[in-house]
């Protein structure tokens, strides 16, 4: 189940001047002439509101993502019991993919709200992604405490979106603005995604691998579209960093369905490098 998350486009602010001339004569006339100069009233600037979203509808669309993942938790919980690992492997999944939906949707929130619920989401799709493939290879016991672990955090994240009390009625937003908080999102949706292929393939789980490296090249599509409205200049560079980055996980994802263990590992780590390299230009964008 893919998802990609579209950004809305805009307004542009007016600005008027007001150009005064006097006109003098060297021999009297019967009458001076005046001219008369229309001027505009200048408003004052206003914030851009380039992305409009209601407030209260966003912290409704997040809590369902919430209410979905608590419903699936106690699916997984019932076939964790049985310690049925391809059912576990299901449920996890589906947590991680409603976890991927509220992320896309907590780009419309103010940048402050946003920070506070992506600093627990990236642990809840963390904890699921890994749970999905890496139970099979864990304990009763193991797998029942990453359960746990993975409860308190939909938990905690459901309890910092229900206090979100300081949403305004009328989210206003820059196309820009809206933009970054979308890059920070691939970006560490991504991290994750690359990290989860290194640990798949230290257990030796290569199609686990390949599923993750099919992950990434689809993040990287949905990442160019989150770029689209940033500035030219910054756009070009982190989309020539994106490229050689496809190329490196399309190159690990070949490798994994091949069974070349050794080939992806050192391909994994040129794509750790582009990654770094991607977190840095995206420090730069002003």
């Amino acid at each position: 189940m893919k998802k990609t998350f579209n950004i809305t486009s805009g307004v542009k602010l007016l600005f008027a001047t007001v150009l005064l001339a006097a006109i003098g004569c060297s021999q009297p006339a019967p009458e001076p002439q005046t001219e008369t100069v229309s001027k505009e009233t200048v408003e004052p600037a206003k914030p851009s509101c380039e992305v409009e979203k209601k407030g209260q509808q966003i912290k409704n669309k997040l809590l369902v993502s919430i209410e979905n993942m608590e419903t699936t938790m106690d699916k997984l919980h019932e076939v964790l019991e049985e310690h049925k690992h391809t059912d576990i492997a299901e449920h996890a999944s589906e947590v991680e993919e409603y976890m991927l939906n509220l992320m896309g949707q907590s780009v419309y929130l103010p940048i402050k709200n946003f920070n506070d619920v992506h600093a627990i989401s990236v642990k809840v799709l963390e904890t699921s992604t890994e749970y999905s493939w890496a139970n099979k290879y864990h304990s009763f016991a193991e797998n029942a405490a990453t359960f746990d672990k993975l409860e308190q955090e939909i938990d905690g994240l459901k309890s910092e979106i229900k206090g979100m009390d300081n949403i305004p009625d009328l989210i206003c937003e820059t196309e820009k603005g809206v933009a970054k908080k979308g890059i920070y999102f691939h970006l560490y949706a991504m991290s994750i995604y690359l990290d989860q292929v290194d640990r798949a393939v230290d257990k030796n789980c290569l199609p686990c691998a390949a599923d993750y490296c099919q992950k990434l090249e689809d993040f990287v599509k949905t990442f160019r579209e989150a770029i689209t409205n940033i500035a030219s200049s910054d756009f070009t560079t982190l989309n020539r960093t994106l490229g050689d980055l496809e190329h490196d996980v399309h190159e690990m994802k070949e490798k994994a369905e091949e069974g070349l263990k050794e080939d992806l590992h050192h391909t994994h780590e040129t794509a750790v490098r582009q990654m770094e390299r991607l977190k840095e230009e995206v420090g730069e964008i002003r």
